[in-house]
């Protein structure tokens, strides 16, 4: 983004940070800390924080995405670069509990003697060229711990070794999973179709999907592990797979990639120089459903030019004009026994207030209408960020002013924090407006009520 190139990109999203929200995760950490110590890491963190502030993003211990406000410099304070289990680390952590008793037994004579179990391998499978050199130094007879050992070093040598990961790419792929070169031509919806017909005539009877999911085994897994394998499947077999130009690029620069691509599904755009992530998000937003819009910044910069409205005086009105259209009907809902229309759901190309992407127009039996402003995600989110909430409330103040609004600040924070007691609410001739939060959800909905000879 502190290329020349991107120097339009770039002041349109300083300029419009009360707008639009850029946040960082623990994915940019992973590619900003590689520069730890290089003169470029500092500038590089306080373009981060220019641009993100502190809309951080990042997962817990049990999967689950979730917004923290925290500014990137901390984290950089706290960040500890992650580290690979390797064959040595077996050794010593039966050295560090071999002591603790169990019933009468040491806890280290258990693990010994489970660990020590053979696990003889087939012949025809032991003599596969792609194990052997996998697994270079598993013996023909090996113990549980000799299983461990192989991959624990395998996967070492592939998070850290360039060599190493392109050259188990390599293997595989002359072991027949290989797309071609016409993988590069597909449709990026189509992709992951594509790929179950690939699998299909090597004799796989499973979707991509299924594909993906048998590597897991029964074991129950987080959405973030499920689209990263699914990343890293699609690299492997060469679907736009990256290059690794770089000395210290490996399977970690992969991994982190498909995290960019993972968190920017909990996002309504997802802006990237990198042609084949670009393709790579694309196919997988496809294949799970999630309405992301992938772009390159040249195309950021018209999307974002589109998207902002001035909130002026004559901002709702509009708004209306532009997004209550018949072409943007979603839904229509009849009343029984009655051609009368009860309701129709509008679908917004473009946010309401910077949050609002449908609206719901009920025909009131007493001459009156009411419009109910939702948000509806289509991506990975189920969640808005503090500023998202606080930003949209203020604005609506600009829009109808504070008078009659008792401790506004109070309410304010509340309806932030997702509390579903409080209100805020405008009053004026024949026209009604309360914002408060769902019941369920504890997002903020917004509803304008007015008779039918009001224009709203």
């Amino acid at each position: 983004m502190k290329k020349e190139e991107y120097t339009t990109l770039r002041e349109l999203l300083l300029s419009n940070k009360d707008r639009l929200f850029f946040v960082y995760s623990s994915a940019h950490f992973e590619d900003l800390m590689r520069s730890k110590g290089d003169p470029r890491f500092e500038s590089d963190l306080r373009m981060l924080t220019d641009l993100a502030g502190d809309h951080f993003l990042d997962i817990d211990n049990n999967g689950i995405t979730h917004p923290y406000r925290v500014l990137p410099e901390q984290i950089s304070k706290d960040y500890s670069e992650p580290q690979y289990f390797n064959h040595q680390d077996i050794d010593s952590l039966i050295e560090s509990v071999k002591e603790i008793p169990i019933v009468g037994i040491r806890i280290g004579d258990l693990i010994t003697d489970a660990l020590n179990v053979a696990c003889p391998i087939p012949s025809d499978i032991y003599s596969n060229e792609l194990l052997k050199k996998t697994f270079p130094n598993l013996p023909v007879s090996p113990t549980i711990k000799d299983l461990i050992e192989s991959f624990c070093q395998f996967m070492h040598d592939m998070m850290s070794n360039k060599g190493s990961y392109k050259g188990f790419r390599t293997e595989i792929r002359n072991n027949g999973f290989d797309l071609g070169p016409s993988a590069g031509n597909w449709n990026d919806n189509d992709a992951t179709e594509q790929i179950s017909l690939f699998l299909k005539s090597k004799g796989i009877e499973m979707t991509f999907n299924d594909y993906v999911m048998k590597s897991f085994g029964n074991r129950k897994i987080s959405q973030n592990e499920l689209f990263i394998s699914a990343y890293c499947i699609l690299d492997m077999i060469g679907f736009h797979s990256d290059k690794l130009p770089k000395d210290s690029n490996t399977m970690n620069s992969v991994t982190t990639d498909a995290k960019h691509a993972y968190f920017g599904g909990h996002c309504d755009w997802f802006i990237t120089a990198d042609k084949r992530l670009y393709h790579k998000a694309r196919a997988l937003y496809s294949n799970f459903g999630v309405l992301t819009n992938v772009m390159y910044p040249d195309e950021a910069i018209t999307a974002i030019q589109n998207e902002i409205l001035p909130y002026e005086h004559n901002y709702i009105n509009t708004f209306f004009q532009d997004e209550l259209i018949p072409d943007h009907i979603v839904d229509r809902h009849y009343k029984e026994d009655d051609a009368d229309c009860d309701y129709v759901v509008y679908e917004f190309s473009k946010y309401f207030l910077g949050i609002f992407s449908h609206c719901t127009h009920y025909y009131n039996s007493d001459d009156s209408s009411t419009l109910q402003f939702k948000l509806v995600f289509g991506n990975y989110s189920r969640f808005l960020f503090y500023d998202e909430t606080s930003i949209m409330l203020d604005t609506l103040t600009q829009i109808f002013g504070l008078q009659g609004i008792a401790d506004y600040d109070k309410t304010r924070e509340k309806i932030i924090k997702g509390d579903t007691d409080v209100t805020i609410s405008w009053s004026f001739d024949k026209v009604f407006v309360c914002i408060k939060n769902d019941e369920d959800r504890h997002r903020p909905e917004l509803f304008i009520l007015f008779k039918h000879d009001v224009n709203a």
